[in-house]
């Protein structure tokens, strides 16, 4: 797993509590505070690992926006779908199922 792949999973985990949250209407306390830390990590690593640059910037800016719940909805949407998307074209198989998309052949021979 890389590290990219390693925070992307901290996110997910983190955007799915953050739902549940809003759903429930129980703010969680301790969300920003790991959010924050998310996006810490997913800046530190960008440094050592500059191959994975875009999708750890994306992630760092989607952590950020997920701090800032239940305010910014709108923001952490967005980042959301821009992380997805740097995470799909970095070759991350998680929404399409490997064998039916194209990106298939080039990321597994």
């Amino acid at each position: 797993m890389s590290v990219a792949d390693h925070l992307y999973a901290r996110y997910k985990a983190l955007a799915l509590s953050a739902g549940a949250a809003l759903l429930l209407e129980q703010p969680d306390a301790d969300l920003a505070g790991e959010a924050r830390a998310l996006a810490a990590d997913a800046r530190a690593a960008s440094a050592e690992h500059p191959r994975q640059a875009e999708q750890l910037a994306a992630c760092a800016t989607a952590a950020d926006a997920l701090a800032q719940l239940p305010r910014a909805i709108d923001e952490v949407r967005a980042t959301h779908r821009r992380l997805r998307a740097a995470m799909f074209a970095a070759g991350h198989c998680e929404y399409v199922p490997c064998g039916t998309h194209a990106h298939q052949e080039a990321l597994h021979g």
